[in-house]
């Protein structure tokens, strides 16, 4: 082990080396040691993903597997058009280039398309790594979302790295580049429109209306304005109004769960119990997504999510606009959407656990708030689909469905994560009643 030692001796003595004036210098070989470790955990969790290569998936495996051999036989534009589903179009783009790298491999679709999740898993991790200089935390984040894509075979993390690209960019205060990469993650899965408005306001970096000037609403509309009209131009020119038609499917959808575990998972469970001649009773005590567009029962719960929404995006908008609070107040609002919104599906917890891990990288003491987020998604998904998309094989009701103890859960997560936003914009309130020019 190397010594660092203090060269405050008198002339003439012996180079004695005293406890207090030399010290053992561990802390280059530890940090080495730490190093080696963080990378090893890491090559553990990409060994872990990989287990899950020959997994089948859900049933949703076999709609891309139909996505791309419509690509492949009418080309991409006729083929997204013959979908006819609620993705935007990029998320065929990158299938049609996952069959047409496989078969340059030689190598069958599905393996292919596991190869191509694995990838993007991979980089997605790699990326934030770079970002945070924190590869344990890469790690986690790796972990947290094997799940979603190579066990059950969501296309999900296809927009991972384009959304990462994005936040780092906003970090960085590069408005431009991060607006190109958003609009990309946007293209390849509508879900993370719902975080726009907060990027927005971040760009704006106000606080109060009569603060904005011309100059401010003129950079905002130079740096995002053009690539958002761009884009709104480029991509209907592209694929035509059917990518307008996917918009209307993905936000018309009669679930009032998709088996998301939440506040609507719950009315789902009392509706078979209390109403069995409509929606049908308990099947073995086990509740089944209720597909409805009865107003009487989905006003509630959207009434819910736009009032909690509305009062993130305002509380946000009286915030100072740092990268942290843009963080936090995007995850409140886009819990606010997974957990009350109607047409919620169980995989769209996956961009929560990407702002999550954003959040634990800002601000340490959101531990608790990152395990509850990661768990409870992962939960989810196993709850329904198993570890291979193919279910449990065993029964999850013990006395009563479990599924409905993890929606209530879920609900009391998104309270304590939306508490938290409060806290903030109380403690600014507080901060301008006390010091106005701050």
């Amino acid at each position: 082990m190397k010594t660092k030692c203090s060269e405050k001796t008198r002339p003439g003595d012996q180079a004695q080396i005293e406890p207090a004036v030399c010290k053992l210098a561990a802390v280059p070989n530890g940090a080495a040691g730490i190093r080696v470790e963080q990378y090893l955990i890491f090559f553990l969790v990409c060994i872990v993903s990989l287990t899950f290569f020959h997994a089948p998936g859900t049933s949703d495996v076999n709609i891309w597997g139909a996505w791309i051999n419509n690509a492949r036989q009418m080309g991409i534009v006729n083929g997204y058009a013959a979908n006819g589903r609620d993705y935007p179009p990029l998320s065929t783009v990158i299938l049609f280039m996952v069959f047409k790298a496989s078969d340059f491999l030689h190598i069958n679709a599905f393996s292919g398309f596991k190869l191509s999740l694995f990838i993007f898993l991979v980089f997605s991790s790699l990326l934030f790594a770079v970002w945070s200089k924190d590869v344990t935390l890469a790690s986690v984040l790796l972990l947290s979302l094997v799940m979603n894509s190579m066990a059950l075979g969501y296309l999900d993390i296809y927009f991972a790295p384009a959304l990462i690209i994005a936040f780092w960019a906003l970090e960085k205060e590069k408005l431009t580049l991060a607006m190109v990469f958003f609009i990309l993650s946007c293209m390849i899965k509508w879900q993370p429109l719902i975080l726009a408005p907060f990027i927005a306001l971040y760009g704006l970096k106000r606080e109060n209306i009569k603060d904005l000037k011309g100059a401010d609403l003129k950079r905002l509309f130079l740096s995002a304005g053009l690539p958002c009209l761009g884009a709104v131009f480029l991509f209907p020119w592209i694929f035509g109004s059917e990518i307008f038609r996917a918009f209307n499917r993905a936000t018309s959808h009669a679930y009032l769960s998709g088996n998301a575990l939440n506040f609507n998972w719950i009315l789902t469970h009392f509706l078979h119990v209390f109403s069995p001649e409509r929606f049908g009773p308990l099947k073995n005590g086990l509740a089944e997504y209720i597909m409805t567009k009865d107003v009487s029962i989905t006003l509630l719960p959207r009434f819910l999510f736009f009032a909690f929404y509305a009062a993130t995006l305002l509380m946000f908008f009286k915030q100072k606009k740092t990268f942290a609070n843009l963080v936090l107040f995007s995850l409140s609002g886009y819990l606010a959407y997974c957990i009350f919104n109607t047409g919620v599906h169980e995989n769209h917890f996956f961009l929560a656990c990407i702002l999550v891990i954003m959040l634990y990288w800002t601000d340490r003491s959101h531990l608790r708030t990152l395990l509850a987020v990661v768990v409870c998604a992962n939960l989810n998904l196993f709850i329904f689909y198993g570890i291979r998309g193919d279910g449990l094989p065993f029964n999850r009701v013990i006395g009563v469905d479990l599924a409905l103890i993890i929606s209530i859960v879920n609900v009391i997560f998104f309270f304590m994560v939306f508490s938290s936003a409060v806290k903030i914009f109380r403690d600014r309130r507080w901060e301008i009643s006390r010091c106005p020019s701050v």
